[in-house]
């Protein structure tokens, strides 16, 4: 188990960038706060979660929707839906050292 809060109803998303594996997923808090994390395989462990970008976006409900993860090389994409501040939107943000960081979201 890499995270005990991950959004039930969502889908992870995982791929394979030059350095090893990576999960992305949408986390929530007890008050049902969503935002997207990731978390990298390196020397044989997995990676404490860490936020892409924290939306929150506060929801009581299955949203069936996760973040959806592309890689080539060291090059990481993620894109998943958000209606923070009840403004519906898909948000696409890159990471040019396989999850390590990650530009602002557009």
């Amino acid at each position: 188990m890499i995270d005990a809060k991950t959004c039930d109803c969502c889908q992870t998303s995982a791929t394979i960038t030059a350095k090893g594996p990576v999960v992305v997923y949408r986390d929530r808090n007890d008050d049902e706060v969503r935002g997207i994390y990731i978390s990298r395989l390196l020397d044989g462990s997995w990676t404490i979660p860490k936020p892409i970008h924290n939306d929150y976006w506060v929801i009581n409900g299955c949203l069936v929707n996760g973040p959806k993860v592309a890689a080539f090389d060291n090059t990481l994409t993620v894109a998943w839906f958000t209606e923070a501040d009840a403004i519906p939107k898909v948000n696409l943000i890159f990471s040019n050292d396989s999850g390590k960081s990650f530009d602002t979201p557009i």
